[in-house]
């Protein structure tokens, strides 16, 4: 992103350019407010709530995002996927994934049961969960492609022998399969010459990145691909809020990711393998989804690319492919009192605002938003010391109220406006009226989920 100066200059330069309208407070508030929503996770006791919001810079917006209760263990599954070069991918993927981490965590007597009914038409591959948020789908005219591809993993799944691993085996699994579904979908379309072949290419050849949570009462899993983060907030001995990130970046920055990349390479690819801080020059994340021009051969490109996309499909650099993994990294971790709430979201927020002050936002937020409502006891019997503690928070709260109901609003507010000196109507009115072509220089799509725990329901017995 620009330097601040820069982006400064760049706005009132635009503003001299194009005649933009400046909104009042009220137009700010329906524009940042019409992504937003609110679900309360009736009947798990960890989650209370979750607030999302989402703001486009492209159009259409390449960010998505997806939330998911599974039917058979009441488990959510909570996406933020970041597309690049188009939308295709990420669409393709936040509405497909969810299915195959559900399908990959089933046990075996249910899995079974599943593929009979699958195998029946009374299962589709949306059946084993609650969407609390209706998602559109990719394309109608792939509904059947999907539903075949979605029948023969849990096929396999049903198939094997060894007996079910830990949780994170089934997300890296799951990760990897949609990632073999896409590409395979991409290539025998292409083969038959099938009128389906544009729509699964472009689903191939751009990409996405994602972060999944995997929330079982306490138990935490985190599966990573890319650039998206999850970060913990917490409530520490002093009342401070912290920020714990839990998952790491896959790109140039990460000395782990370079060594790993420049390992499974000959020496004599290192002068282009990582250039400009990109991958062969072109790609910033270093793991994806998609993309296959970075994981396909020569001879497929040759064969499936460029027979719809004409032209020279191959990268000159090209050489000992696959460069580029949607191997999830796998991160674990067993909620504590103290852990207050999660944060997911796409870079475009993490250029905008550090993990320490997303935390604070939220957290401030999460205290301002305990004066709108009546006085809550712990579920359970409680002691003089936990109504103390929840008293203080109110009271606390009582100099934050928030003007944001939903704290992932809250943030984006806070992202586009926020100064040293507090909250810049000019600004932000300024950043929400650009025009497309500038709007890129300044921000990127911005999606964002904060699931709130309660805290009563992370206490020993």
């Amino acid at each position: 992103m620009l330097c601040t100066y820069v982006v400064r200059r760049w706005l009132r330069l635009s503003a001299a350019r194009h005649h933009v309208v400046k909104l009042t407070p009220q137009q700010v508030t329906t524009i940042l407010q019409t992504n937003e929503h609110t679900h309360t996770a009736e009947g798990q006791r960890v989650i209370d709530h979750f607030d999302t919001n989402q703001l486009p810079s492209n159009t259409p917006c390449e960010d998505m995002r997806s939330e998911a209760r599974c039917r058979h263990t009441g488990d959510h599954l909570l996406g933020v996927y970041d597309g690049h070069g188009g939308r295709a991918c990420a669409q393709v993927t936040s509405t497909r994934l969810p299915s195959y981490l559900a399908a990959s965590l089933l046990p075996r007597p249910q899995l079974e049961q599943h593929l009979a009914r699958l195998e029946a038409g009374d299962d589709d591959q949306h059946s084993l969960l609650e969407w609390p948020n209706a998602l559109p789908p990719y394309a109608d005219e792939l509904d059947a492609l999907h539903e075949s591809s979605y029948l023969r993993y849990v096929r396999d799944l049903v198939q094997e022998e060894s007996a079910p691993r830990d949780v994170g085996h089934g997300l890296q699994r799951a990760f990897l399969r949609l990632d073999e579904d896409l590409a395979r979908e991409a290539v025998e379309s292409a083969e038959r010459d099938d009128p389906l072949g544009a729509a699964t290419l472009r689903a191939a050849v751009s990409g996405c990145v994602a972060c999944v949570a995997h929330l079982s009462a306490s138990r935490l899993h985190l599966a990573n691909v890319g650039d998206c983060r999850a970060v913990l907030g917490v409530l520490n001995d002093n009342n401070q809020w912290v920020a714990r990130p839990l998952t790491k970046e896959h790109d140039c920055d990460n000395a782990d990711e370079v060594q790993r990349i420049t390992e499974r390479h000959p020496s004599s690819e290192r002068p282009h393998l990582l250039r400009d801080s990109r991958l062969l020059g072109m790609l910033a994340p270093l793991r994806a989804f998609g993309d296959f021009r970075f994981k396909w051969s020569a001879e497929v490109q040759r064969r499936v690319v460029a027979a719809r996309l004409g032209g020279d499909a191959v990268f000159p650099e090209l050489r000992t492919p696959p460069y580029l993994t949607a191997a999830p990294e796998i991160t674990y971790h067993k909620l504590a009192p103290r852990d207050r709430f999660l944060v997911l979201a796409s870079d475009g927020l993490w250029e905008q605002l550090p993990p320490s002050e997303v935390v604070r936002l939220v957290g401030e937020h999460a205290h301002g938003k305990t004066t709108l409502t009546p006085l809550r006891l712990p579920r359970r019997d409680h002691t003089l010391n936990q109504v103390c503690e929840i008293l203080e928070a109110r009271r606390r709260g009582i100099g934050t109220k928030p003007q944001d109901a939903n704290a992932a609003t809250h943030l984006l507010r806070h992202a586009l406006s926020g100064t040293e000196s507090g909250l810049n109507h000019g600004r932000i009115s300024q950043l929400l009226t650009l025009p497309d072509e500038l709007v890129r220089l300044f921000r990127d799509d911005i999606t964002i989920t904060v699931v709130m725990f309660d805290p009563d329901a992370l206490r020993p017995n």
